[in-house]
């Protein structure tokens, strides 16, 4: 079996247009599907860029107070979350009395 330059096993898919997809890394945005075309005798490069999230992370304490956590509009639960969201995106973070329109006092608003 060739190698390639990185010791890796060398593929030599047919000459024509392929969809190269990317899989999932945790904490990362996966990279768009691509589509290239592969010619004969030439070495084909498809770079994927991994864009890193932050974690958030929003703790209600003592646990399971009757409060709504809402994150960015989405409800979680009455236990808080802790979650990725993209780095340097804007997120508000609402906390209510369950069954009240009325805030918390806490709202948090950051990026």
């Amino acid at each position: 079996m060739r190698k390639s330059a990185l010791g890796e096993p060398s593929m030599h898919p047919p000459a024509s247009s392929h969809q190269v997809c990317f899989t999932d890394v945790l904490g990362f945005v996966t990279p768009a599907c691509q589509t290239v075309t592969v010619t004969l005798g030439n070495t084909t490069i498809v770079v994927g860029n991994y864009v890193q999230l932050g974690l958030i992370q929003v703790a209600v304490s003592p646990p399971g107070l009757p409060v709504d956590v809402l994150i960015n509009g989405v409800p979680r639960n009455q236990f808080g979350a802790y979650l990725f969201i993209e780095a340097g995106s804007c997120w508000r973070i609402r906390l209510s009395r369950s069954g009240s329109n009325g805030p918390v006092p806490g709202d948090v608003q950051g990026t």
